[in-house]
């Protein structure tokens, strides 16, 4: 049996009708006091980018804080968790899973990743990217919406669910 492709990436986005949906949002929004809209609108290639250069702006603790967090304790997850499989969901860049990846490549027990996310720009550029920086590490993209395509999200083996950020 040949070996899994190191990167998949796996769209369910594709031929949906955004226009209507964000339009159906938006005028549900504006009805209801608070007024209110769903974070995925801001999600887009150039919100990602922006989301990620405020992450790192003094202001912005949360990040820093994760990542400290993470750094101190990341492998003692790993270790307790031992999972074959991690799946961060609103994965983003990737920036603080990096740590947990890191050790469960060292401990050898991680054989996949897979990276949930809104927008189709940061997975594909966060699954290249560790496909890369990780050799051997199987890193399926999963480019979708939480209310609709946690169900694609595949089962490989033991997996430590991740949900970072603030």
């Amino acid at each position: 049996m040949a070996s899994p492709a190191p990167l998949t990436l796996a769209i369910h986005t594709v031929g949906l009708d955004r226009r209507q949906a964000m339009v159906e949002d938006v005028t549900r929004g504006l009805r209801v006091r608070p007024r209110r809209l769903p974070s995925q609108y801001f999600y887009d290639e150039r919100g990602s980018e922006l989301f990620e250069q405020i992450t790192e702006l003094p202001e912005y603790y949360l990040t820093r804080a994760e990542r400290a967090a993470l750094d101190a304790h990341g492998r003692e997850i790993v270790a307790a968790t031992r999972p074959e499989s991690m799946v961060e969901l609103g994965a983003g860049s990737c920036s603080k899973t990096r740590v947990l990846l890191s050790a469960g490549r060292s401990l050898e027990c991680l054989r996949s990743f897979v990276a949930f996310d809104i927008s189709e720009a940061a997975v594909s550029s966060s699954a290249r990217e560790l496909v890369r920086d990780y050799p051997g590490l199987t890193v399926y993209g999963l480019v979708g919406e939480f209310g609709a395509h946690l169900d694609r999200i595949p089962r490989m083996g033991r997996q430590l669910v991740l949900f970072l950020g603030s």
